[in-house]
């Protein structure tokens, strides 16, 4: 037992001379990190700096999300459906008892719990018979139902 601990704590001088190297290494680099905020300088830009502030600004009015309010009903309010105008084109018919959720959730007012609910409903109590049944399904309200029901069909 004596033996093996003394082999395993004694180092020849090769060993030793690889751990002084690794140890050298390891403070210089240490030493790099701690002083290089005294010999790097970023390049600071007024000009580009107000240039992408504003554009960050801009991006950030033309993205602003709508708030969300503590009513689902309030935040499917505010969605609109693209595809009633004249130049948006007309999904394809979304088949309710084939889709899956990936599918579902394209549709304006379905997100992905919804999509869930409906796939659950789907497997619980077989396939739709007609895309009224969607009705059956808890907290999905009349609204978003009004704005899917146009896109999909039960075959």
């Amino acid at each position: 037992m004596k033996n093996s601990l003394r082999s395993f704590t004694t180092f020849n001088g090769k060993e030793r001379l690889g751990i002084l190297l690794l140890s050298l290494v390891l403070m210089i680099l240490i030493f790099i990190r701690g002083t290089m905020r005294f010999w790097v300088h970023p390049d600071f830009n007024e000009a580009t700096n107000k240039r992408l502030a504003a554009k960050w600004d801009s991006f950030k009015k033309a993205n602003a999300a709508v708030e969300l309010n503590d009513s689902i009903l309030a935040t499917q309010q505010t969605w609109l459906d693209r595809t009633d105008g004249p130049s948006a084109p007309i999904p394809d018919p979304i088949n309710i008892n084939t889709s899956d959720s990936a599918t579902l959730v394209r549709l304006k007012g379905i997100g992905p719990v919804t999509a869930g609910k409906l796939i659950r409903w789907r497997k619980e109590h077989g396939a739709f018979r007609s895309i009224d049944d969607i009705l059956e399904i808890h907290h999905i309200p009349d609204s978003t139902f009004g704005l899917i029901k146009k896109h999909l069909v039960v075959n």
